[in-house]
């Protein structure tokens, strides 16, 4: 960061078209076309604008490939509305919140058939809204959709084979089919190869289109729906081909970007590898030479994005942190859904995303990027995007740290050690009399009412009197919670902690001679470390 604020970014990821219907089935077209535009424009863009965000972004296109308009190159969502209508909507009447169910998918296709019948373009009316507020209008495409072109979606759902486009059903020997020939128990990736040069071709001629019809800021290629692009035998291969397809897109870019006399962004969105919690990534074990993208400036943002809400973030952006210091790249930590983790299914509060932008800020990007499927003033969370303008609100926030290196972790006799990330500076909070509480939370499984622990942070022993011991447990496959204030030295330090756990187990020598007691099942195994600061000037006050 040059000025040591960091900038923000927001995707409204098109989930609200599936939500329900922005226009009218009759009446003047005049009148509907109005109608149209203050409810797009109500629900998509006001609400961002008194925020602190410098972009907005928006979605264009849907499964592989349908755009949001009425395309010469692909095809329209407008067009699935027939094949869709063959299946039963006993609720059509009704708003049924599920962007993969038929009903969403009726409500995407039909809004887009009304707008082109009166002939409103809403991602226009959007564009000319944001530039009139003096944001950045970006648009974002789905460079492949394995998400939604999955067996179980293609088969189990109503409707759902009107979101495999005609150029992938018609052309067969395009898609991608088995991943990794080796292993088929997964079954096959209907989406496209993109080692095929029609396929790679095809996308650049939606790109030309898009960047031709719309005045965007930037053009955002999203693959974190489409971290397969390659047959595992190609990957090599394909590094090269994914190379020179930015290389391309990078020139449709540059010759538009000539033209209105700016530069206009490529922005590439990924998700990141996480090892041992397998999730969907892509990064160059998978065919994308990311940082090769950076130093060749054909990308001016970079997106690695944590497909898990509730894990330390600042973690992985690291190397593009780095490679960005040498070239004129930035990097954006991209964020998940703050309604809800997929992963850990817990819900994602203020005070975990105030610790996690505020984490990416210690890690040294430029700025966050908010993935929230809609934009709803309502939610508890909206708060934040007042809050972000105001680094001394969100570093006088309280906060919640959620560690994840290494867990969960099987804690063997004698010291066990959890690395965990702090970005506050909580010595300096409580010289000058701003803490209110400190808390580390430990969640242990098969803990027994004979077990013994001892923690110290940082080599610093946490007093026994500090740890607020939960009543022994009934049974040992019930949780074990561990509760302790943290205070003095025993504070955690700013960035990088260690976590001691020394163990010594006990009541061994009662279950032994019971071979088949269930109180013989299971080590002692950490699942969560977790540390809590609450400030005494309150949540998101002004220091």
């Amino acid at each position: 960061m040059t000025d040591g604020r960091l900038r923000h970014i927001f995707l409204e990821d098109a989930a609200q078209w599936f939500h329900q219907l922005y226009i009218s089935g009759d009446g003047p077209p005049n009148i509907r076309v109005e109608e149209a535009r203050k409810r797009v424009l109500d629900t998509f863009v006001e609400p961002l604008l008194s925020t602190e965000v410098e972009a907005l972004v928006y979605r264009i296109c849907q499964g592989t490939h349908f755009m949001f308009y009425d395309t010469e190159v692909s095809e329209c969502i407008a067009d699935t509305v027939e094949v869709l209508d063959r299946f039963p909507l006993p609720h059509r009447n009704k708003q049924i919140f599920s962007a993969e169910g038929t009903r969403g998918l009726w409500n995407l296709a039909e809004n887009f058939r009304r707008f082109r019948e009166v002939g409103f373009d809403p991602h226009q009316a959007m564009l000319e809204r944001v530039h009139a507020a003096g944001k950045k209008f970006y648009i974002k495409t789905r460079i492949n959709d394995a998400h939604v072109a999955a067996p179980r979606l293609w088969f189990d759902y109503g409707g759902s084979r009107s979101r495999a486009s005609r150029f992938l059903l018609s052309q067969p020997e395009l898609m991608l089919g088995y991943h990794d020939q080796k292993r088929r128990d997964r079954g096959p990736a209907l989406v496209n190869d993109f080692a095929h040069e029609k396929v790679r071709n095809h996308r650049l001629a939606e790109i030309e289109e898009i960047c031709g019809r719309y005045d965007l800021d930037g053009l955002e290629i999203n693959f974190c729906r489409s971290y397969h692009l390659f047959r595992e035998m190609e990957i090599d291969r394909g590094r090269e081909l994914l190379t020179d397809f930015m290389r391309q897109v990078r020139g449709i870019l540059d010759r538009f970007g000539r033209e209105r006399g700016r530069r206009l962004d490529a922005v590439v969105r990924f998700h990141v590898a996480l090892g041992a919690r397998s999730y969907q990534d892509f990064e160059y074990a998978d065919g994308a030479d990311i940082l090769r993208w950076m130093r060749e400036e054909l990308v001016d943002m970079v997106v690695p994005t944590v497909p898990v809400a509730a894990v330390e973030g600042a973690r992985f952006l690291g190397k593009y942190v780095e490679a960005a210091r040498d070239c004129p790249c930035v990097v954006f930590a991209g964020t998940r859904n703050p309604n809800h983790d997929d992963l850990s299914l817990r819900p994602i509060t203020r005070e975990i995303l105030r610790a996690q932008i505020c984490s990416y800020a210690r890690a040294g990007v430029d700025g966050v990027y908010y993935w929230w499927p809609r934009i709803d003033p309502g939610h508890a969370n909206w708060s934040m995007l007042q809050e972000i303008g105001h680094p001394h609100r969100l570093a006088r926030g309280d906060k919640h740290f959620i560690a994840s290196k290494d867990l969960p972790l099987v804690l063997a006799e004698g010291e066990n050690k959890v690395a965990f990330l702090v970005a506050d500076d909580l010595e300096t909070a409580a010289g000058r009399g701003w803490l209110r509480e400190v808390r580390l939370r430990v969640r242990i499984l098969h803990l027994r009412p004979d077990d013994r622990l001892r923690f110290e942070i940082n080599g610093v022993p946490v007093p026994e009197e500090a740890v607020l011991k939960p009543a022994s447990p009934a049974a040992t496959w019930i949780f074990g919670r561990i509760d302790a204030r943290l205070e003095g030295d025993a504070l955690p330090a700013q960035d990088e902690n260690l976590l001691t756990v020394v163990v010594k187990r006990g009541g061994r020598e009662k279950f032994e001679a019971q071979a088949d007691d269930p109180r013989q099942l299971g080590d002692l195994i950490l699942r969560n470390v977790e540390v809590t600061v609450r400030y005494k000037s309150g949540e998101g006050a002004a220091s």
